[in-house]
């Protein structure tokens, strides 16, 4: 893969998904890289050291998830990456 090599010789690489961090973070560590990430559809933006850069959110109202929880109705879906349950 080009990511890993590219990011080394000082090309910057941001990672963009509407998953949460912690979705995303895996495929980060699988590659080896440093970099921002921008999660929940641009909802949230965080350095390559996960300091929070913007971060807009809903009402409580309105909020679905938070910021480090995903919500699903089957956590055996195979696009699940990982499942902790707070029972």
């Amino acid at each position: 893969m080009q990511i890993p090599h590219t990011c080394n010789n000082g090309t910057s690489f941001v990672l963009a998904s509407a998953r949460c961090p912690a979705a995303i973070e895996p495929i980060i560590s699988n590659y080896g890289l440093t970099c921002s990430i921008i999660a929940f559809s641009g909802g949230l933006i965080l350095d390559e050291n996960r300091s929070v850069l913007y971060e807009k959110g809903f009402t409580a109202k309105d909020a679905a998830y938070t910021r480090s929880d995903w919500i699903v109705k089957d956590p055996s879906d195979p696009r699940v990456l990982f499942y902790h349950s707070r029972q």
